[in-house]
């Protein structure tokens, strides 16, 4: 009979991260031999699935495609116990619960672990300087520090259709800033 160590398994994790990281590590380790055919499931607490791996595979056709290229486990991660998974580009969308959920399915019956890590993902601060000198009637400076909060949101989309060879690429970078602090300092010489 297989058992699960829910010691190992339970819990939470939390992690925090800036967005200007390449990759995250959600973290997920059992001391316990899983067998070739267990499953493991990466959900987002909003019943999205992240990554799923089962019988010796990833199985991309299951996941979300927003995770799709920015998700990975390690190589034979059941025989190694370590069931992280890497999430690369981290994003503000990412700030969520992830569950880790192994499945083993026997004779009898199904056994199921689960372990939960709270993603945090802040933003990007932008700091910006302007220096003015004006020389009208009388000299001015101006020296200016903003600081700004921003979110920068990256796409790409492609379409190709056979029907009269039409093809459309999109490319998109969004930055959502807000300016949280602006300094001015000004002097009449």
């Amino acid at each position: 009979m297989m058992t699960l160590s829910s010691a190992v398994l339970s819990g939470q994790h939390q992690i925090t991260v800036d967005s200007a990281v390449e990759s995250v590590l959600l973290p997920c380790r059992t001391t316990d031999h899983l067998p070739g055919d267990a499953r493991v499931e990466w959900i987002k607490s909003s019943d999205r699935k992240a990554h799923v791996y089962e019988n010796g595979s990833d199985r991309p056709g299951e996941q979300s495609q927003y995770y799709r290229t920015r998700t990975k486990m390690d190589e034979e991660p059941l025989k190694t116990g370590d069931l992280s998974l890497t999430l690369r580009w981290p994003t503000d969308g990412d700030s969520e619960i992830f569950t880790c959920k192994v499945s083993i399915y026997s004779y009898n019956g199904n056994l199921q672990r689960e372990k939960t890590v709270l993603l945090k993902v802040k933003g990007l601060f932008l700091n910006f300087f302007n220096l003015n000198i004006t020389f009208r009637p009388h000299w001015i400076l101006s020296l200016s520090y903003s600081k700004y909060f921003c979110i920068v949101q990256f796409s790409f989309f492609f379409l190709y259709s056979n029907f009269r060879r039409k093809m459309f690429v999109e490319l998109k970078l969004v930055a959502i800033c807000k300016k949280i602090h602006t300094i001015t300092i000004r002097a009449l010489v």
